[in-house]
């Protein structure tokens, strides 16, 4: 089977905290703690951007919020080792203790092997039950679906699947241009996707939780790796019987 980790294709992590008066006199010395990680950056002056185009991953510092984003195939590992970077030392050099919210969402494409209108049909049958009135009823114009829940209590803040094309990947994966140079925009407009699944079924989940201390950061980005294991697991065994 497939790994959650394989299958992720954009991560967003976000540490949500109080602002401060004394955040903008640390701002540029805990960027440069993470320059030679991230060799470009950009500033306005409220707030850094750490640029990794390579990898097509970035960091952004601001008063209320950092977050680290990505947009790449199989890149979990340097995932990992750069939200564990930013973990260890961000917190401690902007003074942060506790964190109103912290989040990890990531997106997945489940390729399959098989037509678009196979695989609609497919995941159709098994998440609408099969019946034509859902979408005649309510939307007759509908040509396509995505199933939306919702478990604050659980730790998932939000889930959406479906399937999908490659040519609705710009529209659903939305990759963050600070991850691309000036001159790599162009590919957002299709040819960046060509590697991509030409069908999948598509996962989005946030999983956050609220009041992190951030000694606790580490564990709960290891918690919410796991859980976003299970649950794309649980897509894939209910979706297309995969154990």
């Amino acid at each position: 089977m497939p790994s959650a980790d394989s299958s992720s294709v954009k991560t967003i992590f976000r540490v949500d905290y109080k602002p401060t008066l004394d955040f903008y006199d640390k701002l540029n010395s805990s960027a440069e703690l993470l320059a030679d990680t991230y060799k470009n950056w950009q500033t306005d002056r409220l707030r850094v951007v750490l640029k990794d185009f390579p990898n097509r991953c970035s960091l952004t510092i601001a008063h209320a919020n950092f977050f680290f984003t990505q947009d790449s195939l199989n890149s979990s590992e340097n995932e990992k080792s750069r939200i564990d970077e930013v973990i260890k030392v961000l917190p401690k050099a902007l003074g942060k203790d506790v964190n109103a919210r912290v989040g990890l969402r990531r997106k997945y494409l489940i390729a399959v092997e098989m037509d678009y209108k196979d695989l609609h049909q497919l995941v159709s049958s098994k998440l609408l039950n099969a019946n034509p009135e859902l979408t005649e009823s309510i939307y007759p114009w509908a040509q396509d679906f995505h199933l939306v829940f919702s478990a604050p209590d659980a730790g998932f803040r939000g889930l959406t699947l479906g399937p999908i094309s490659q040519e609705q990947l710009p529209q659903f994966l939305e990759p963050d241009e600070s991850n691309f140079e000036v001159g790599d925009i162009t590919l957002l407009t299709g040819k960046w996707f060509e590697g991509y699944p030409r069908t999948a079924i598509y996962v989005d989940c946030d999983y956050a939780k609220t009041n992190i201390k951030s000694d606790k950061l580490l564990d709960f980005y290891t918690e919410a790796r796991e859980n976003h294991k299970i649950l794309v697991e649980n897509v894939q065994h209910y979706l297309l019987g995969i154990d």
